[in-house]
């Protein structure tokens, strides 16, 4: 039989044994979540497709993955850019926080992305948004700094800066889309809104024009504004 002093020893190892595994096991999910955090933030990411904005080119339910290294990464839970291959360009397709978007507090921001990668996405800290007002929208860029946009039975035309004359969409973008241009009643009056007409805009210095290739079924820069360069990932 074993004395008490040995049995003290061997009680005291298991519950060193345990707490080790526990530990090691703690460090190997926050550095799973790391891991995953610079992922997202400087790679790649997905996002879920939730309205019909973009059709016919992306639909309702698609997944989209996109990658910041284009433009150059944020640093996570801030607005700071860092360097990319490239600079946003007229007809690419982008993913954008809206102006109208209330940021929530970086404390709540970073115990979000926690909660949810531990729940496999499932639970959130933060209260969903209504559908119109998302965090992050996918739109098309037909405007730079500097652009002066004109809209007319839905086709957008842009005097760039320098130039005297308007030129259409497809004239000054290397993109080749499809745009929808139909769905509203024969009597809409063209002062009424989603009409497909705009007073002609000049962007400032640094702002750029989303739009959706659903022009009747799209909320973007003729409603909200043009956006900043920072509110492009």
């Amino acid at each position: 039989m074993l004395n008490s002093r040995a049995r003290e020893y061997l009680s005291y190892r298991e519950r060193r044994t345990g707490r080790t595994t526990f530990f090691r096991i703690v460090r190997f999910l926050i550095y799973l979540f790391l891991g995953y955090l610079v992922l997202t933030h400087f790679f790649i990411t997905t996002h879920r497709v939730s309205s019909a904005a973009m059709e016919p080119e992306l639909k309702p339910g698609d997944l989209v993955l996109s990658t910041p290294l284009v433009y150059g990464p944020t640093i996570p839970f801030t607005s700071v850019h860092l360097p990319g291959f490239g600079k946003p360009e007229r007809g690419d397709l982008v993913v954008a926080v809206p102006p109208y978007y209330k940021r929530p507090p970086i404390y709540l921001r970073i115990a979000n992305s926690i909660v949810r990668f531990f729940t496999l996405q499932q639970v959130s800290l933060i209260h969903p948004t209504p559908q119109w007002d998302h965090r992050l929208v996918i739109k098309r860029i037909l405007g730079l700094p500097g652009d002066t946009i004109r809209m007319k039975d839905y086709m957008i035309s842009v005097r760039t800066p320098g130039s005297v004359t308007f030129s259409p969409e497809y004239q000054i973008t290397s993109s080749r889309y499809t745009l929808v241009r139909t769905g509203l009643p024969p009597d809409w009056t063209k002062s009424e809104p989603f009409s497909g007409t705009m007073p002609d805009l000049t962007l400032g210095p640094d702002q750029y024009f989303l739009i959706g290739d659903d022009r009747v079924g799209s909320v973007d820069s003729r409603y909200f504004g043009p956006v900043k360069r920072s509110a492009i990932l």
